[in-house]
Protein backbone atom coordinates (compact mmCIF):
# COMPACT_ATOMS: atom_id res chain seq x y z
CA UNK A 1 0.00 0.00 0.00
CA UNK A 2 1.14 3.46 -0.83
CA UNK A 3 1.19 6.10 1.86
CA UNK A 4 0.15 8.83 -0.62
CA UNK A 5 -2.61 6.78 -2.24
CA UNK A 6 -5.53 9.03 -1.20
CA UNK A 7 -3.69 12.32 -0.78
CA UNK A 8 -3.92 13.63 -4.35
CA UNK A 9 -6.44 16.26 -3.26
CA UNK A 10 -3.96 17.57 -0.67
CA UNK A 11 -1.24 17.92 -3.30
CA UNK A 12 -3.63 19.81 -5.60
CA UNK A 13 -4.62 22.09 -2.72
CA UNK A 14 -0.96 22.73 -1.86
CA UNK A 15 -0.17 23.48 -5.52
CA UNK A 16 -3.14 25.85 -5.72
CA UNK A 17 -1.96 27.60 -2.54
CA UNK A 18 1.58 27.98 -3.90
CA UNK A 19 0.38 29.30 -7.27
CA UNK A 20 -2.00 31.72 -5.52
CA UNK A 21 0.75 32.97 -3.21
CA UNK A 22 3.16 33.52 -6.09
CA UNK A 23 0.47 35.32 -8.07
CA UNK A 24 -0.30 37.55 -5.09
CA UNK A 25 3.36 38.41 -4.56
CA UNK A 26 3.82 39.17 -8.26
CA UNK A 27 0.81 41.48 -8.41
CA UNK A 28 1.83 43.14 -5.14
CA UNK A 29 5.29 43.77 -6.57
CA UNK A 30 3.74 45.55 -9.54
CA UNK A 31 1.40 47.82 -7.59
CA UNK A 32 3.29 48.66 -4.37
CA UNK A 33 5.79 51.51 -4.89
CA UNK A 34 9.46 50.78 -4.25
CA UNK A 35 9.72 53.45 -1.55
CA UNK A 36 6.81 52.05 0.49
CA UNK A 37 7.92 51.21 4.01
CA UNK A 38 11.03 53.39 3.92
CA UNK A 39 9.80 55.57 6.81
CA UNK A 40 7.28 53.25 8.41
CA UNK A 41 3.95 52.44 6.81
CA UNK A 42 4.25 55.26 4.27
CA UNK A 43 5.65 55.90 0.81
CA UNK A 44 9.12 57.44 1.17
CA UNK A 45 8.84 59.55 -1.99
CA UNK A 46 5.68 61.23 -0.69
CA UNK A 47 7.75 63.61 1.46
CA UNK A 48 9.59 65.03 -1.56
CA UNK A 49 6.36 65.28 -3.56
CA UNK A 50 4.58 67.19 -0.81
CA UNK A 51 7.57 69.48 -0.29
CA UNK A 52 7.61 70.31 -4.02
CA UNK A 53 4.04 71.65 -3.97
CA UNK A 54 3.59 75.42 -3.96
CA UNK A 55 2.88 77.14 -0.67
CA UNK A 56 -0.78 78.12 -0.27
CA UNK A 57 -0.56 80.30 2.84
CA UNK A 58 1.46 83.47 2.26
CA UNK A 59 0.80 85.21 5.54
CA UNK A 60 -2.03 87.23 7.01
CA UNK A 61 -1.37 90.34 4.94
CA UNK A 62 -1.55 88.53 1.61
CA UNK A 63 -4.82 86.84 2.55
CA UNK A 64 -6.46 89.91 4.05
CA UNK A 65 -6.12 91.92 0.83
CA UNK A 66 -8.64 89.64 -0.88
CA UNK A 67 -10.66 88.51 2.13
CA UNK A 68 -11.63 91.76 3.82
CA UNK A 69 -14.71 90.17 5.38
CA UNK A 70 -12.48 87.83 7.40
CA UNK A 71 -10.27 90.76 8.39
CA UNK A 72 -13.29 92.72 9.64
CA UNK A 73 -14.55 89.72 11.57
CA UNK A 74 -11.18 89.40 13.34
Amino acid sequence: MSVFKDSGHLFRLAALYIVGSLTFLGIRGLFVPKSFGQYGHYRGNAIAEIAARPVHFAGHQACETCHTDVQQMK
